[in-house]
């Protein structure tokens, strides 16, 4: 018997089946319950659940834990917050060999029992099931009907397979930590399939818990999946298929899981549905058979639950995963943030999503992560090991790796159409946009005013590790500050109009790159030099020399060449931006430039330009040679100049047919074919010497709709090529078709 400081007598209970029993002897008598299970005597172990009691002599409802009773006119109540409750106040014993399970069951209904909400205004519900220190062996538990019974005839039946509507909430709490590295509660598998964790809850949360689900078949190290298990089961050897936490609310089910960890298991280790507003931080696992999130949907018509919604990962590393690590397909509004994924056979699957995605590493894993029509924003994506990301790859086909099926087993359908895919991803070493791009303005990897005393300027060194890799490097600027000047004539290459420097830098042969530049506008750059290379791979300098009085500058870069995306040596750009006074000893690049269709175009190359057109031999193609159909005025360096050009004489094709019979009421039909032809006109004679014009009949073929007699005679067509307004009246331009008898008949 033990005493306390003021030696006043302290009554011992042993166990809580004897405090039960034991009726108080006053109102208020206080007890001490030494261990909730009866130990023998020889027990030294360490005691669980003990704690003061305080009698009362009245009738209380027995809850396990916090309130002893056996039905009388007495109980007694534990005389603690309740918020400072673990299962051990109600019976559970750590040591991974007695099933928690009742005790976690009775702490769960007590705190969302009358009592415990009375007592703390109705927000016991949130204090939930609170684990100590040590390992804890819970069987499976059926939580599934806490919430209210669905009527046989209500059509939400269908979607709750329990018969009950979700309850409220479930919270499940292991020792309080920081990291979710150091847990000091450990829940074991019974090594059943049936889950530990069976809920039908609108809010669970798991906090400072670690799951060891004690599946024992070891990993392949070649494949990464179980020894003997199937790509796309991942799961079917596995010793046992027990998950931790299933949650089957429909319409909206709202989790929060932090400082977790999930190891040896063999089936997903939480699987819920119809997610909104959730969150999973300080996440880890260890040799998993299973997803350690696994998302589906209910298809509840009311809310449009073909999908999940909103869901963060954070601060989470996946080691060792046998099936994919994550498989939430079919999700909208989804962040991940700060994740590492490692030893995987499909790292994740989050087809058909909505996602963005900062600082992910994936890496030492057999198959890409799944991504297929996914609308993708990532940044900081890490895949040291060259494993990647898969958008294309369709399910069916045969480099399709993840389950062939959705959760709920239905077939991988698009969730949006093709008009709302997209991808953009923002790394240190490149951004690429899979979407469309508008932006206020683009400025310059290099820009700056001039110095006048600098005026040589390094653009910078080149990498064209493939042999067809090419650049193209744009420089805007203005060769002077003045104003346009007057409308007097100026020469084409310095006409004061701002301008661009287009310079093409492609591998060449040998250690010679093929290097040439061309000039639209003024900008005034006169002399554009390279470094000799040592290895054709490498550029190590162009540079340009920049006007006197520019006011600025910019510099645009864009090549054909590989990225960090395709190869592991990619092309690379490397600005520069120095500036100095005396000229590089480098080479001078070539100043070429050609616009064409691949037939005709012009061009310059050096000091001259360059014209190329079809051409055709003078005996063959008839001009009018009377007089210039034009006189043009053509500007050469600075002076304007007249340059006569002449029209083409037209060549008949294709005569009219030579006679003509057409029935009365019927149409006549007669067609000439010609080249170079400016303009037709058919006429009619009746004598074959004199011919009239026929009012509107000045096209290739002439037409006469419901003929008569009177319709029948002799008929041509004049075509004439191309002549000036003011040589109208020119008739060496023209041809004249031979003659087609039309005769009408009754």
């Amino acid at each position: 018997m033990a005493t306390n400081e003021n030696s006043t007598a302290i009554t011992e209970v042993a166990s809580f089946a004897a405090l039960r029993a034991r009726k108080p002897a006053t109102e208020g008598e206080r007890v001490f319950l030494t261990s909730w299970n009866a130990r023998a005597a020889s027990d030294r172990s360490i005691n669980y659940g003990e704690g003061w009691f305080i009698g009362n002599l009245v009738a209380g409802s027995d809850d396990g834990g916090f309130i002893a009773s056996n039905g009388g006119a007495y109980h007694w109540r534990r005389d603690t917050d309740i918020d400072a409750l673990t299962v051990h106040d109600f019976g559970a014993v750590p040591g991974g060999t007695v099933d928690c399970a009742p005790a976690v069951k009775a702490m769960y209904e007590f705190m969302n029992g009358t009592f415990a909400r009375g007592a703390t205004n109705n927000l016991s519900s949130k204090v939930g099931v609170r684990f100590g220190a040590g390992t804890y062996l819970i069987k499976p538990l059926d939580m599934r009907r806490y919430g209210k019974k669905i009527a046989a005839d209500d059509a939400e039946l269908r979607y709750n397979p329990s018969g009950y509507f979700a309850a409220g909430d479930f919270v499940l709490r292991g020792v309080t930590t920081s990291f979710g590295k150091q847990i000091a509660t450990r829940i074991v598998s019974d090594k059943s399939n049936s889950a530990v964790l069976a809920l039908n809850h609108r809010y669970f949360s798991i906090y400072g818990i670690e799951w060891e689900g004690q599946q024992t078949v070891e990993q392949d190290k070649k494949s990464n999946l179980l020894i003997g298990a199937t790509l796309g089961v991942f799961n079917d050897t596995a010793s046992n298929k027990q998950p931790f936490l299933t949650n089957e609310c429909v319409g909206g089910t709202f989790a929060n899981v932090s400082y977790f960890k999930a190891s040896n298991t063999g089936e997903a280790t939480i699987y819920y549905l119809d997610s909104l507003d959730s969150k999973f931080t300080q996440i880890y696992c260890s040799k998993v058979a299973g997803p350690v999130i696994k998302v589906g949907w209910s298809n509840r018509k009311v809310g449009s639950w073909d999908h999940s919604t909103a869901i963060e990962l954070s601060e989470f590393n996946f080691q060792y995963c046998y099936a994919p690590a994550i498989w939430i397909p079919r999700h909208g509004q989804g962040l991940i943030r700060n994740g590492w994924i490692e030893h995987s056979a499909v790292p994740m699957d989050i087809n058909n999503g909505q996602w963005l995605i900062e600082a992910l590493s994936i890496e030492s894993s057999t198959y890409d992560a799944v991504f297929f029509n996914s609308r993708v924003v990532m940044s900081q994506w890490s895949n040291p090991t060259g494993v990647n990301y898969d958008r294309t790859t369709a399910p069916g086909s045969d480099k399709w790796f993840s389950y062939p099926k959705n959760p709920d087993g239905s077939a991988i359908t698009a969730m949006v159409s093709g008009y709302e895919m997209g991808m953009s991803l923002f790394q240190n070493n490149i951004t690429y946009l899979d979407n469309p791009l508008r932006a206020k303005w683009l400025s310059g990897i290099l820009r700056g005013t001039i110095d006048s005393k600098k005026l040589w300027l390094n653009i910078g060194s080149f990498q064209m590790p493939q042999t067809g890799t090419h650049w193209k490097i744009e420089v805007d600027c203005r060769s002077t500050y003045y104003s346009l000047g007057g409308s007097g004539p100026m020469p084409v290459n310095n006409d004061r109009s701002a301008g661009t420097l287009h310079i093409h830098v492609a591998r060449g042969a040998a250690d010679v790159p093929a290097i040439t530049y061309w000039m639209e506008g003024a900008p005034g750059i006169t002399e554009v030099k390279y470094i000799a290379q040592d290895s054709n791979k490498l550029l190590p300098g162009l540079w340009i020399k920049l006007p006197a009085t520019i006011g600025e500058y910019a510099v645009h870069v864009r090549g054909t060449g590989e990225t960090s995306q395709e190869k592991g040596e990619w092309a690379l750009f490397k600005p520069d931006g120095q500036v100095q006074a005396e000229a590089p000893n480098g080479v001078d690049a070539e100043p070429r430039a050609s616009m064409h269709n691949g037939k005709a175009g012009f061009g310059a190359q050096s000091d001259v330009a360059a014209i190329s057109t079809r051409a055709q031999d003078s005996s063959s193609v008839p001009v009018e040679q009377s007089r210039p159909y034009q006189w043009m005025r053509v500007n050469i360096n600075g002076v304007e100049y007249a340059m006569p050009y002449y029209a083409f004489t037209p060549q008949i094709k294709t005569q009219p047919a030579a006679t003509v019979s057409v029935a009365a009421g019927a149409t006549l039909n007669l067609t000439v074919e010609a080249n170079d032809a400016a303009s037709y006109q058919w006429q009619k004679s009746t004598n074959g010497t004199s011919w009239s014009t026929i009012s509107g009949a000045n096209k290739a073929t002439y037409t006469k709709d419901a003929v008569a007699s009177g319709d029948a005679g002799q008929y041509r067509c004049v075509i004439k090529g191309q002549v000036a307004k003011a040589d109208s009246s020119v008739t060496t331009n023209q041809v004249t078709t031979k003659t087609s008898i039309v005769t009408v008949r009754a």
